[in-house]
């Protein structure tokens, strides 16, 4: 019977359901607010302040949060977003500097539509990106729906 056999083994394990966890928030909806009465609930649903835009993400820079007792690095990531579409908001030009936290990286092979907004000294953080099905392009969700005050602040500088 196949089992646990040695501490090495359990860290494994542990080490494997922590990226399992990490890995959840990525498979969750766009948004975390309750879509709208009328709007179809694949439509990515946005703030009426935000940023919402097609395109590619490549990191150009990372500053690591230091936590004891921390498995997996986390870190605050700036990368930049070279934008083929706008669907809602003002972009003022053909790229985007954001920041996210998080533990990896995005994919630079496809595109993203990433909904973010401007934080503490005018950067853009990304409230939510989804992967384009290529089969399927991005619906936008009628109308804007206002966010709640409290928002994610980018890194201490």
């Amino acid at each position: 019977m196949d089992g646990i056999r040695s501490v090495d083994d359990l860290a494994l394990i542990s080490v494997k359901l922590a990226l399992l966890l990490a890995a959840l928030p990525f498979a969750a909806p766009a948004a975390a607010l309750p879509a709208p009465p009328g709007a179809a609930s694949d439509s990515i649903r946005y703030g009426c302040g935000d940023l919402v835009v097609v395109g590619r993400i490549e990191t150009i820079g990372y500053e690591d949060v230091e936590e004891q007792d921390e498995l997996l690095d986390r870190g605050w990531t700036i990368a930049r977003v070279d934008v083929s579409q706008v669907l809602a908001g003002s972009a003022e030009g053909e790229a985007l500097t954001v920041e996210y936290f998080g533990h990896g990286e995005f994919r630079t092979d496809r595109d993203f539509v990433l909904v973010v907004y401007r934080g503490a000294g005018g950067r853009y953080l990304i409230r939510s990106a989804d992967l384009i099905e290529e089969s399927r392009p991005p619906r936008l969700a009628p109308a804007c729906e206002p966010r709640p005050v409290g928002r994610a602040r980018g890194p201490a500088r």
